[in-house]
């Protein structure tokens, strides 16, 4: 039984600014993101822990399918179709006969992904599990009836920011939020709640999701020239990380940053001259967990003998600093004529030589949330398989065979 999974594992980088006189190039993706490879190996993780253990889906396995979104709604509607056809060329409406079922969506973490999912899904009634995306509207059974995840919805989040803020009597404030529907809908929802209270907004700006020159300048102008001394950010780390660089360039001090759980737990973000322009930020953060052989596991993952080889030559180049040299060894004699410093990977780096973020696992969050994901659907599958005749939950006490099911089945199992 496959399931499936939305992770944005790279993104892009800066665009032009598009005067609409030419037709713009597409999204390059191809800046690699280490956290989000980390919630992609904490599924793998919990995928190949299920399959070891013997009490859930016994005589069982489960499989998996990825899909780059790149931060990009096109690209996981693009994934989620590839995923739900069974096709490279997916036909809508289409399901390519295979013996494997298919049995949920894991993902995708950004709400604005998950909203533009779930609204597909939802047509098909195929099981989608979030370990990130908090919008509240995710909640609306009549548009989103296949949507579950692993966090508290959005609504707990803005009552904590305007508790936050009434208890330190901050009255006039600045908000960046990321364009997005999410982002929209947060500030909906951080309005009502700022109704009953005697706190101002000196200013809103949105975050672009993929950077231009034009928009950062912008942004960063804004808060230079406000008298706003507190600012508030709902805003996803790497939509983020761009604007940030800005600000600490241009060395913008005497801010108080309060930031929610999308950006107030990032590596990224908090690092090397950016931590000193951050310094004092209050964060809102999901609660932290433990899970058992992650950190052996992520020390095992090697791109020539792991089995899942997901983006890992990405993972190396960006954890040890080299790069893989091209199959033309036409790159190292350039790069030598040049007498340029590249580092070339050999493969025979040691992980446990490194202490970076990565392998760090003491502040699990997000990979918790993924990992109890894989968990709801592996136990809603399990459920489904071990039904008895006669006291199933279909019509007449019916059950779905494990080998051939519909997804609204497993939906049905999982409530």
């Amino acid at each position: 039984v496959i399931i499936g999974g939305i992770f944005p594992v790279t993104q892009s980088g800066f665009v032009t600014d598009n005067h609409f006189m030419e037709k713009p190039e597409p999204p390059s993706c191809k800046i690699f993101v280490l956290n989000e490879h980390r919630f992609l190996q904490a599924m793998i993780f919990a995928i190949e822990e299920i399959n070891q253990n013997s009490n859930l889906l016994p005589n069982i396995t489960l499989g998996y399918s990825v899909y780059n979104s790149c931060y990009l709604a096109s690209r996981a509607l693009e994934g989620t179709l590839w995923m739900t056809t069974g096709q490279d060329e997916p036909v809508p409406n289409y399901r390519c006969a295979s013996h494997t079922p298919f049995a949920a969506i894991i993902g995708s973490g950004l709400s604005g992904t998950s909203i533009a999912i779930a609204r597909l899904l939802g047509l098909y009634r195929y099981p989608q599990i979030s370990y990130y995306a908090g919008a509240d509207i995710l909640s609306d059974k009549l548009q989103f009836p296949s949507f579950f995840r692993t966090l508290p919805r959005g609504k707990v989040r803005t009552i904590s920011i305007v508790r936050l803020l009434v208890h330190f009597g901050w009255t006039w404030m600045g908000i960046l939020v990321e364009d997005t529907e999410f982002g929209q809908l947060s500030i909906q929802s951080l309005n009502e709640e700022l109704v009953t209270t005697n706190v101002c907004i000196g200013f809103t700006e949105k975050v672009p999701m993929i950077p231009s020159t034009q928009r950062i300048n912008h942004i960063v102008d804004v808060i230079k020239k406000s008298t706003v001394n507190v600012i508030l950010i709902i805003c996803y780390e790497s939509y983020l990380v761009p604007l940030m660089e800005e600000v600490s360039r241009q060395n913008i001090t005497g801010k108080i940053w309060v930031a929610t759980a999308s950006s107030s737990t990032s590596k990224d973000l908090f690092k090397k001259h950016r931590a000193r322009t951050l310094v004092g930020t209050i964060g809102i953060a999901f609660s932290k967990a433990e899970i058992p052989g992650f950190r052996d596991f992520l020390l095992n993952l090697h791109p020539h003998t792991s089995q899942n080889n997901m983006l890992l030559e990405n993972f190396w180049e960006d954890a040890f600093g080299c790069k893989w040299p091209n199959a033309d060894t036409n790159q190292i004699a350039a790069a030598n004529a040049l007498h340029e410093d590249i580092k070339f990977c050999n493969g025979r780096e040691n992980l446990n030589e490194l202490d970076i973020p990565y392998l760090d696992v003491s502040e699990l969050r997000i990979e918790y949330n993924v990992y109890n994901a894989v968990y709801a659907a592996a136990h809603a599958l399990h459920d489904l398989h071990m039904c008895k005749p006669g006291e199933g939950p279909f019509s007449h006490g019916s059950c779905a065979s494990i080998h051939d099911f519909e997804p609204w089945q497993v939906k049905k199992i999982n409530k």
